[in-house]
């Protein structure tokens, strides 16, 4: 069954390589823990008690919670499958309860230092170079998605009404004001663009003339800011928690916030609220007198 999971994972999640080597190094090092032989054969010999045991080992050796967790995850993905293979008549793993987490703040890049290195005027208009500063303005002027942004089209950007329309999750649509300062780095860009790609659809695209991928989009963002020295994990989802964090810091309320990042619910935009109470912490603690 391993090899038919392999597969399943591979051809029908289509996750990489790596995962797959991942969630198989688990559910290895589970049925090794336990001192079952075979995963393929000692799987529905699997109870929640020998789950809970592996997970209360690991934790005891010094492993984090987290690291547990996606453990447990590969082990639930496994035993899954084969409920939905039939080769077993229960899910051991289904009810076994995670180890808590502590939340990890969302990192966020300093305000004067990013808008400094945005504010940079670089003196060149090749496409290249222009298109790769104003994604990186885009990203945290707007707080869109890595995925908004590689999805985004020309028709979506409304320069009159000083809006983006970016589909998000769920193919829902939300609008996102601009400011008139990257209104017009966003007209002398398009000028560009269709210079080069009279055709082109898609606002932001490689030098082939094709839309932007993942990868090379966090390439872009890690270029743009290495070379004006900012520090830290630079990624296109680092620049979207920096806005919201700043426009908390700012005053804007918390359902303002939620629209523009396009939030289902409230409570995945209140983690800002505790950054925003650290920041508070550092500058109390650097003025009060009784420090």
């Amino acid at each position: 069954m391993l090899t038919a999971y392999t597969n399943y994972l591979q051809f029908e999640k289509h996750y990489s390589a790596r995962t797959v080597e991942s969630y198989l190094a688990c559910i290895q090092q589970f049925f090794d823990h336990v001192g079952f032989k075979e995963p393929d054969t000692d799987s529905a010999s699997v109870r929640s008690a020998d789950i809970r045991s592996w997970i209360a080992d690991m934790l005891k050796d010094g492993q984090s919670a987290r690291t547990a967790n996606l453990k447990l995850s590969a082990l639930n993905s496994y035993f899954k499958f084969l409920l939905r293979e039939k080769h077993i008549s229960a899910n051991p793993a289904q009810n076994v309860a995670r180890p808590k987490t502590s939340k990890r703040l969302p990192e966020f890049f300093e305000s004067t230092a990013l808008n400094r290195a945005l504010d940079h005027t670089i003196d060149s208009d090749e496409f290249g170079i222009l298109r790769n500063r104003l994604i990186t303005e885009v990203l945290y002027t707007t707080g869109i998605r890595r995925a908004e942004l590689i999805s985004l089209k020309i028709a979506n950007v409304f320069l009159d009404e000083k809006v983006l329309r970016v589909t998000g999750k769920g193919d829902k649509e939300r609008e996102i004001p601009i400011p008139i300062e990257l209104i017009q780095k966003l007209q002398a860009y398009t000028v560009l663009l269709k210079e080069q790609f009279p055709a082109a659809k898609f606002l932001f695209l490689s030098k082939k003339g094709v839309p932007l991928y993942p990868a090379a989009v966090n390439r872009i963002v890690t270029s743009v800011l290495t070379e004006e020295g900012i520090s830290g994990k630079r990624s296109p989802h680092t620049l979207r928690h920096s806005l919201a964090t700043h426009l908390l810091n700012n005053g804007a309320d918390l359902n303002s916030i939620k629209e523009v990042l396009g939030h289902a619910n409230l409570a995945a935009t209140q983690i800002y609220t505790h950054n925003s109470f650290e920041q508070l912490k550092k500058v109390y603690k650097k003025a009060h007198p009784r420090k």
